[in-house]
């Protein structure tokens, strides 16, 4: 049984002890404080219960007043004629709201007893008037404290005032004050409920314990909601795992023993959230699914709201077709009942999802809905903010910004008086975005003025200071340096860290900017390097996966291609390949530090240790910008102590560590004469082409013009459809000039990026093809030289041990994915098994092998043998996600008994190899295609390889676009027959692509998406092939030695 699901049941095992309660009042049972949590305790017992309770009740009073009344108020009421206490009394009043009935009680009791010390807080209760704080005396702790702090809702006495003295008074006084068991429990309530009160939540992270045993407050309402104020301020303070513990012990089971359903269903969803931002989606799956089970009496709103939170789970595992359905459902609920904001809710989720998934046309259809209903109900501010999306969506999704330009516009023309400033601000500033890209700066810079005179008069500080920022960076691109210097020193006379961190980036690339300009490139160099260090440290220790994995700050981008720029144009090219080598790994703690993968690793403390830890060090990076000297050392120095206690937490750990100039000067000695490295770094359709070979290094800087984009998109539609256009990648080839690489290069070892994730090296023709579709006569790329592709440079420079392994190979082939019992839509791959069989006879010198076909490949032999295995190839189907490459997925076959609380059995999704101990020399996912569309997996190939090779495996192969599975098959086979031979994995990646030229179809569509990713070492050493040589020699001369003996005996005869 998963974990999670025995939390889900260990939750709903705990119960509430009544019993524990009443023995405990038993001991001391006249006490006003043991006779108010008696009857209580009574009157919150679920009525199957009450009778027991009441038989072991010990107090005769107590007793009385239960059987003299028929409810809490009255019974204290009737306790009271009895036992005369003046803080009973005084709870009696707090709990009357009808002043008349609150006179008599007042003064039945005062005609018949003296005056007490209460008598004055009391007449207030009486008449309903606010108790000053001054005529409270807070010094020594008293029942009536909490009274007053815990009965406010039919008449309160006490107001913030109250609160703030007793919290101020006491906060300073628990630690040294001994007091009973009883009464340190009473206090510590009082304390907490003023800290909630007063919005002081740091007291309840200073004192409370979640250790004590709060068993003298009884099984109540009151207990309940006290517990639930504190779990909020714990939550609120950053100690959400002790949030996630009051609700699973206490306020969960306190619920269900007072039988409060709705209450029960609000902490459970306030559970679920705790969990949803810790990032452990699992358990907050099972919190929402058995609430699920348990909807009957629920609201329509309610239950949509149910499934739009199930569906956001959903939505951070990867589980699209599960998420569509929540939140269609949650659609149809909001229409039928007519809820407007959650109709307008579930049209923008579903525009962001379709629209992250890249499926243009449902993300139109879902904004126009949005559009749709924000005008048919006049709302005038929706209508502008879904303006507002749509403008963004034309731009940035569909390029067209004629279009965002238009939405614009009729965005601006709904602004009135009415409009508030914000959103007058959001279409101007949307607006002077598009006009940057059209190089429009003067129309930019009279809408930024707009912004700043506004948020001026709107007392917004972060929004005018932004808009400084953008105006100075509109003042540089119009040549008016001086006026930009001026901005930024204005700028700087401010409160910066209330900005967002690319604010601050920006600000301080334009500075370096001008200090290049200025001829100052000692503090040009200083100041590139101090921001691009802060921005390389943030995403090394941030781990969201709110904006997808491949988004990138534009400001950022903006820092790179000027650094970059600087240091090219100072020749100092060792130090630019070292950060256009960072920049391509900038993403990588999004893989390694994932909470899909740290959820299952670390505690609920520890992932929330993390979450504090990122949120501190991101306020020291924002005091590292107005800071210099020894401060700006000090707070560089903590940082780093935080970033080693953060990366401390985690277990995986990817290999993008900072580079330094020497390291490119050790990555070259360690080159091959003829080997040679080519990196190719995307930064703003800028390609930085690097050749680095044993003796050199080159760098240049290739702008990608609109002609340019459209070739390498016509080039990979045309591998995709299979009618391969060659003079297309001669062009290609001829762009990054591939043929100015020496002849006596025979090994290439590329890191790519931007089109060269889809489009391989080695099937560019070196030699002007004859047409477009003369692929016999060419001459490929992959016929000149070997090639093997990294992520990064710290690929280059990694050792990985050798293990031993159980398996030397395990294949898995799917020929039937078993569509009706999964719901899945697979296309057959009939040539799947006999591949893997086929594979399993070419590995001869291998001796422990398995072949797991159709029935026995499941997802649970692949968990068994993934990290016993030294090759693992899989004849499957997989899916590669453009969005984040942890939802990448491998298929399976899955059988029709599948456990239906697995919504996605059959399938293995990326961020699970990370529990597999994945130490493979090789792992070959051979996706194929059989009679179907044929697809490209595009950039997200990178994405999965990236996390592959953190999980833990060596070398993969991959391919870039699917293909015949009969071709497929033949491909693989040629490729481990020349692995057996002890051949390098890059070297028998060639052979095979070349003899599947000469033999079979030298269309590169169907060997060239092959990519070989990773170290290069042969499967297959030489020892083992010496040894079974001299063993076969051995064989064969003991062979000629018998039947030469035999010879002669026969001759003898």
């Amino acid at each position: 049984m998963p974990t999670f699901a025995i939390i889900i049941l260990l939750i709903q095992s705990l119960t509430v002890d009544w019993n524990l309660h009443v023995g405990k009042y038993n001991q001391n049972p006249d006490t006003p404080e043991s006779i108010w949590a008696t009857t209580l305790l009574y009157y919150s017992t679920p009525d199957s219960l009450k009778e027991k309770v009441h038989e072991s009740i010990e107090s005769e009073l107590v007793r009385h007043g239960l059987e003299s009344a028929d409810n809490f108020k009255d019974s204290i009421g009737e306790i009271n004629k009895l036992y005369k206490d003046e803080s009973l009394l005084l709870l009696s009043l707090l709990l009357e709201s009808d002043g008349i009935k609150r006179e008599l009680l007042y003064s039945d009791f005062y005609d018949t007893n003296e005056y007490g010390p209460l008598q004055f807080i009391n007449l207030s209760a009486k008449n309903g008037t606010i108790l000053e704080p001054e005529s409270i005396d807070i010094s020594e702790f008293q029942f009536y404290h909490f009274l007053l702090s815990f009965y406010m809702s039919a008449n309160s006495i006490v107001e913030a005032e109250f609160f703030e003295e007793f919290s101020t008074y006491w906060s300073t006084r628990l630690a040294q004050t001994q007091l009973d068991d009883i009464t340190k429990e009473l206090l510590l309530a009082t304390v907490f409920k003023a800290a909630y009160e007063t919005n002081n939540y740091s007291i309840v992270r200073d004192y409370f314990e979640p250790s004590f045993e709060y068993d003298f407050l009884p099984p109540s309402n009151l207990k309940r909601n006290y517990l639930w104020g504190i779990e909020f301020m714990l939550s609120r303070l950053g100690q959400v795992d002790k949030s996630i513990k009051i609700q699973q012990e206490l306020t969960i089971p306190l619920s269900r023993y007072i039988n409060d359903q709705s209450g029960l269903n609000s902490i459970q969803v306030s559970l679920g959230a705790n969990l949803y931002h810790l990032g452990n989606y699992q358990r907050a799956r099972e919190i929402f699914t058995d609430m699920m089970a348990h909807t009957e009496g629920s609201s329509p709103a309610a239950l949509s709201r149910l499934y739009n939170n199930l569906s956001l789970i959903y939505f951070k595992t990867g589980e699209s077709a599960e998420y569509i359905d929540m939140q269609s459902r949650a659609l149809d609920l909001a229409i039928e009942i007519e809820n407007y904001s959650l109709q307008r809710e579930f049209y923008r989720n579903l525009h962001i999802f379709h629209r992250k998934n890249r499926n243009w046309d449902l993300a139109q259809q879902y904004i126009n809905l949005a559009i749709e209903l924000a005008t048919d109900t006049d709302n005038i501010n929706d209508q502008i903010l879904i303006y507002i999306s749509r403008a963004a969506f034309e731009d940035q999704y569909l390029n067209n910004r004629e279009e965002a330009f238009r939405y614009l516009r009729t965005a601006e023309n709904l602004l009135d008086e009415s409009t508030g400033t914000r959103q007058r601000i959001s279409v101007i500033a949307e607006l002077s975005k598009l006009l940057n890209k059209e190089e429009d700066w003067e129309a930019s810079k009279e809408l930024q003025l707009e912004i700043i005179q506004l948020s001026l008069d709107d007392g917004d500080p972060s929004t005018y200071l932004e808009a400084f920022v953008e105006l100075a960076f509109i003042h540089y691109q119009l040549g008016q340096f001086s006026e930009t210097e001026r901005l930024l020193k204005e700028y700087r006379a401010h409160d910066i860290t209330i900005l967002d961190f690319p604010v601050l980036v920006m600000a301080q690339t334009l500075s370096a900017q001008l200090a290049a300009r200025s001829g100052d490139m000692e503090r040009a160099n200083s100041q590139y390097a101090s921001v691009s260090n802060l921005v390389f440290e943030r995403a090394s220790n941030t781990s969201e996966l709110e904006t997808g994995y491949w988004n990138v700050e534009p400001e950022y981008l903006h820092l790179f291609e000027s650094y970059a720029d600087f240091l090219v144009e100072k020749g100092n090219y060792k130090q630019a390949l070292t950060l256009l080598d960072r920049i391509k790994t900038i993403n990588d703690a999004t893989l390694t530090d994932n909470p899909l993968i740290q959820a299952s690793q670390l505690t609920d403390a520890q992932l929330a240790a993390e979450q504090n830890l990122a949120r501190e060090m991101d306020r020291l990076r924002k005091r590292i910008f107005i800071t210099s000297g020894r401060e700006r050392l000090a707070l560089q120095n903590r940082l780093e102590q935080l970033s080693a206690e953060r990366r401390s937490l985690f277990k995986y750990r990817g290999t993008g560590s900072r580079q330094s100039e020497s390291r490119i000067w050790a990555l070259q000695r360690q080159l091959q004469r003829n080997e040679a490295v080519l990196h190719v770094t995307d930064i703003n359709s800028n390609y930085y082409l690097s050749i680095l070979y044993r003796n050199s290094l080159s760098i240049e800087k290739l702008e990608l013009e609109e002609s340019d984009i459209l070739m390498f998109e016509s080039a990979i539609s045309s591998l995709i459809t299979g009618r391969t256009d060659l003079e297309l990648l001669y062009e290609i080839g001829r762009f990054i000039d591939i043929n100015s690489i020496p002849d006596y290069i025979e090994s290439i070892i590329f890191i790519p990026d931007g089109f060269f994730h889809q489009l391989p090296l080695a099937i560019l023709p070196v030699l002007k093809p004859d047409s477009p579709l003369s692929y016999g006569s060419a001459r490929y790329m992959i016929e000149e030289r070997d090639i093997r592709t990294l992520n990064s440079l710290n690929d280059l420079s990694q050792r990985n041990p050798r293990y031993k392994h159980e398996y030397d190979y395990s294949g898995f082939g799917v020929s039937d994915f078993n569509n009706e019992s999964t719901s899945r839509s697979l296309i057959a791959l009939p040539m799947a098994p006999r591949e893997v069989q086929n594979i399993s006879v070419k590995l001869d010198r291998f001796s422990f092998k398995n072949t797991m076909i159709n029935e026995t490949a499941t997802v649970e032999n692949f968990r068994e043998l993934a990290g016993k295995s030294r090759i693992l190839h899989m004849a499957t189907h997989s899916e590669v996600s453009e969005s984040d490459p942890l939802f990448s997925r491998l298929h399976f076959f899955a059988s029709a008994g599948t456990d239906d609380s697995n919504p996605v059995s059959g399938q293995l999704f990326a961020y699970e190899f990370f529990d597999l101990n994945m130490q493979n020399e090789l792992v070959m996912l051979n996706s194929c295609e059989s009679g179907g569309d044929r697809y490209l997996q595009g950039s997200g190939i990178m994405g999965i390889s990236r996390a592959l090779r953190y999980a833990g495996v060596q070398s993969l192969v991959l391919n870039a676009w699917s293909v015949n599975d009969q071709f497929a098959a033949d491909f693989a086979e040629l490729f481990y027959e020349n692995l057996n031979t002890g051949k390098t994995k890059s070297r028998a990646l060639q052979l095979a692509k070349i003899e599947f030229i000469k033999t079979k179809n030298s269309n590169p569509h169907y060997w060239g998406p092959y990519i070989l990713n990773g170290e290069n070492r042969p499967i297959i050493r030489s020892s083992d092939i010496n040894l079974a040589s001299y063993t076969l020699a051995f064989a064969f001369i003991m062979g000629l030695v018998l039947v030469n003996r035999v010879n002669r005996k026969g001759k003898a005869a």
